[in-house]
């Protein structure tokens, strides 16, 4: 793996780590805020924007290093047919390009309606399609990690130098 994607990814990581502590943060302050009959609406919409982005960039992320429900035992008992394992791996990566297609083309609608109708978000005004971008992004991420698995099935490996 090359540096630079090393550096980018753990800089990705860092940022959705501090997603998380933002998001508990506000989850924290809004139910304390219920609980004194403070109206802070403005909470739950944040939280929308944060959750969106955090939950589909994780996932591709998590989709890349293999850290996603996978079949484990099915794939450990295939170790012995290499060929079924390939097989078993090409049906999983298949699936994950026809569901990243359709949710890439879905939320491209989504968010090119919403530039062009500019639509806001009713609290704190924030445009639609900044919110769903994150969407987005997560599954035009894990299309892109899905063929680069696809062709490290097929193609020869080649010995990486060391870092």
């Amino acid at each position: 793996m090359s540096t630079r994607f090393t550096k980018a990814a753990r800089a990705v990581e860092n940022c959705i780590g501090g997603l998380v502590v933002i998001t508990v943060c506000l989850v924290t302050y809004g139910v304390a805020a219920r609980m004194l009959n403070i109206a802070v609406a403005w909470t739950d919409e944040l939280l929308r924007a944060i959750f969106i982005w955090t939950i589909f960039i994780a996932a591709a992320i998590a989709y890349k290093t293999g850290n996603l429900i996978s079949f484990d035992l099915l794939e450990e008992m295939l170790t012995k047919h290499p060929s079924a394992g390939k097989a078993l791996k090409l049906i999983q990566h298949a699936g994950a390009i026809v569901f990243s297609v359709f949710l890439s083309i879905q939320t491209f609608t989504i968010v090119s309606t919403q530039l062009r109708t500019n639509e806001f978000s009713p609290v704190l005004h924030i445009p639609l399609w900044l919110i769903n971008l994150g969407c987005f992004i997560g599954s035009v991420l894990i299309f892109l990690f899905t063929l680069e698995k696809i062709l490290r099935l097929f193609l020869p490996h080649k010995p990486q130098p060391p870092e």
